[in-house]
C-alpha cells in the first residue's frame, strides 16, 4: 500500500490580489469551494480570505451568491469550471479565469 499526498498551492500573486481587493475596506473576499474543509480553510488563512465555505455543490455556491445579493451586496464571482457556472451566472459580475471550461466562459443573458 501507498499513500500519495497532493495539494494545490495558491498562485503566488493570490495574497497580494486579496490584499488589493480589500484595500479600501469596502470589500469582503469569500472563498467557496467544493473541496474538503481542511484544505479550503488552510488556503483561506494563507492568503487572507475573510470567509471560506467548503464542500459546496454548484447550486450551493449560487445560493450563497443570491443570499449576499439579498443583503444588498454587489457580488463579483470569479471561477474556472463547470462547478462555478451557476454562481457565475447569477452574480452581478462573473469573471472566468484563463483556462476555464467552456461553460464558465459562456456569456449569460
Amino acid at each position: 500500500m501507498a499513500v500519495i499526498g497532493y495539494a494545490d498551492e495558491p498562485r503566488r500573486e493570490s495574497r497580494e490580489v486579496v490584499r488589493a481587493l480589500k484595500a479600501n475596506g469596502r470589500r469582503q473576499v469569500i472563498l467557496m469551494s467544493g473541496d474538503a474543509r481542511a484544505p479550503v480553510l488552510a488556503v483561506a488563512q494563507a492568503i487572507g480570505i475573510d470567509q471560506a465555505f467548503a464542500e459546496l455543490l454548484p447550486v450551493d455556491k449560487a445560493d450563497r451568491v443570491r443570499a449576499l445579493q439579498r443583503q444588498g451586496r454587489t457580488v463579483a464571482m470569479i471561477g474556472d469550471g463547470i462547478n462555478d457556472a451557476p454562481a457565475l451566472a447569477v452574480a452581478d459580475v462573473g469573471v472566468s479565469l484563463d483556462g476555464g471550461t467552456d461553460v464558465a466562459l459562456e456569456p449569460q443573458t
